[in-house]
């Protein structure tokens, strides 16, 4: 399935890991901060969200 949401190589453990790149609501690009504790990606409209 060509672009499908069932694309394999997407899903695997360290993919899991990886921080949003996008906001879910709005489609913008996040502001994303990494650290040896987890991230958090903020939108400029819709606030933070936070790993673990």
């Amino acid at each position: 399935m060509p672009g499908g949401a069932d694309h394999p190589a997407c899903h695997n453990p360290r993919t899991a890991l990886e921080p949003p790149r996008y906001c879910t609501f709005c489609a913008r690009r996040l502001v994303v901060q990494v650290s040896p504790l987890g991230w958090t990606a903020r939108c400029s409209r819709h606030g933070e969200t936070a790993s673990g």
